[in-house]
């Protein structure tokens, strides 16, 4: 196979399983989308994160986040809390209601996406979760370079 056709068959093998993976977390009453459950689980080891540190993390604009932190702040998943020393500055933080829905989605991931992976050994995960993690830090640099993809 030449690069291009391996190329070709990367990107159309990490559609399928992005496809996938979107269909494993939502449950069957489809409250939350698969990029929420990762903006909660972000925000559940990164405290008192900016809109703009969440735009830049998720390549995402500041209106594409606004309306993603109205809907969680609509979810009751997410807070706003001001800048002590500058209002005008705002940090989102996990709810307790936020905390049990990440949870709760993460049970469903694990069922239901668990599954997938069984065939692979310990350290075929391991090899997968590497270089998995390689084309990712590849890929942010070049975003940071060149402001995108």
């Amino acid at each position: 196979m030449t690069k291009a056709q391996l190329l070709e068959n990367f990107f159309d093998t990490s559609s399928k399983i992005k496809r996938l993976m979107a269909q494993g977390v939502q449950d069957k009453d489809g409250l939350a989308t698969f990029f929420q459950l990762q903006v909660l689980s972000y925000l559940s080891s990164h405290a008192d994160t900016t809109p703009s540190q969440l735009a830049e993390t998720f390549c995402m604009s500041s209106s594409a986040v606004a309306q993603l932190i109205d809907r969680l702040l609509t979810s009751k998943w997410v807070e706003r809390k001001h800048d002590e020393n500058d209002r005008r500055v705002v940090h989102l933080g996990l709810t307790k209601e936020g905390l049990v829905e990440l949870n709760r989605l993460k049970d469903i991931r694990q069922k239901r996406l668990g599954p997938l992976v069984k065939h692979l050994d310990e350290k075929d995960l391991q090899e997968l979760i590497r270089i998995l993690k390689k084309v990712h830090e590849s890929m942010d640099k070049e975003r940071k370079m060149n402001g995108k993809y």
